[in-house]
């Protein structure tokens, strides 16, 4: 009795986490494994339908083209309250604004997955932070047209730095060479002879 009344409280350490982002991804992925594509129809699931579409796809490498349009005949003869339709709808949506935001990330979004602070109405989770992509690929080599034209003014104008230190440095030696000669000759360069070297005639050459 006195124990129970003194003793240690003993407390559970053991705390409860979120689960991280991969978890949560496949608990997602169970969800939309055991729900219908629409109500009443047992035959196929949301993750499996979604699933071979892109695998088609990617087996065929089908063209973005020819992809929409099955997508969109799909969309069509399907019943209007399934989840197919909502992804097909999310995704022109998506493409329309020029958002980057794949086919898995849409789906997830459908299925009700991610976390849902950061859903954004009618693109799904992440578009917070999709990006605006630019359709062509001209501006791109622009930039970088510009920035190769911009390091190779840089590199010019350091060279020419260069060739200027250079130049100033060979004037320097020239004009301490002859100084250092002037004074050997007390004052006077020596007069030039016929040959090759400093000296005069008959005198031998100051290299």
């Amino acid at each position: 009795m006195i124990y129970d009344a003194v003793g240690p409280t003993r407390t559970n350490s053991v705390l409860e986490e979120e689960p991280n982002s991969t978890d949560k991804q496949f608990f997602e992925m169970l969800k939309a494994a055991d729900t219908d594509l629409w109500p009443g129809s047992s035959k196929t699931s949301q993750l499996s339908a979604v699933a071979r579409l892109l695998n088609i796809k990617s087996e065929h490498n089908l063209s973005e083209r020819c992809y929409d349009t099955i997508c969109q005949y799909i969309k069509d003869i399907l019943l209007e309250d399934n989840s197919m339709a909502q992804f097909f709808k999310l995704r022109e949506e998506a493409r329309q604004n020029g958002l980057k935001v794949i086919d898995e990330e849409i789906w997830y979004s459908v299925v009700e997955g991610h976390n849902a602070k950061n859903r954004v109405p009618g693109v799904g989770d992440y578009a917070r932070e999709m990006k605006k992509v630019n359709p062509s690929s001209k501006p791109r080599r622009s930039s970088t047209s510009s920035s190769s034209a911009v390091e190779m003014a840089a590199l010019k104008e350091q060279n020419q730095r260069l060739q200027e230190q250079l130049d100033n440095l060979t004037s320097n030696l020239s004009l301490t060479i002859q100084e250092e000669i002037r004074k050997l000759y007390g004052g006077n360069l020596p007069p030039r002879g016929n040959d090759d070297g400093m000296g005069g005639a008959g005198q031998p050459g100051i290299c």
